[in-house]
């Protein structure tokens, strides 16, 4: 058999686009976030009698920013999950003589060619 039938050893394509994608969107709502607090800081820090305000302001987003984090949290790990599930099923094929090997195995199961890993 030819070497071109070697297994794709990379991610599956769905999986990285949805990735990416994230990574681009949680960027988006942390920067975003970060200024809108940055702001109301800078609005706030300029009145000196308004701590009270500036307490209240911190207390009412920690809750928010935490809410809104939790579903980007979930997704991560759910990646993290899917990845590690796809990567354990991952088995290299023979090129000699097509045999499915374990993931690892630096040699075929069935005739003993080495395998390139």
């Amino acid at each position: 058999m030819a070497d071109d039938e070697q297994i794709d050893v990379s991610e599956p394509k769905h999986l990285e686009k949805f990735y990416r994608k994230f990574l681009k969107i949680i960027t988006i709502v942390i920067i975003v976030t970060i200024i809108i607090i940055l702001v109301a800081f800078s609005l706030i820090g300029n009145y000196s009698n308004c701590q009270e305000l500036l307490n209240a302001l911190i207390s009412m987003v920690t809750p928010m920013i935490i809410v809104a984090a939790m579903p980007y949290i979930v997704i991560i790990l759910a990646y993290l999950d899917e990845k590690k599930r796809w990567e354990k099923n991952l088995k290299s094929k023979c090129p000699q003589c097509g045999n499915q090997n374990r993931p690892k195995a630096k040699f075929c199961e069935k005739c003993g060619t080495k395998l390139s890993v």
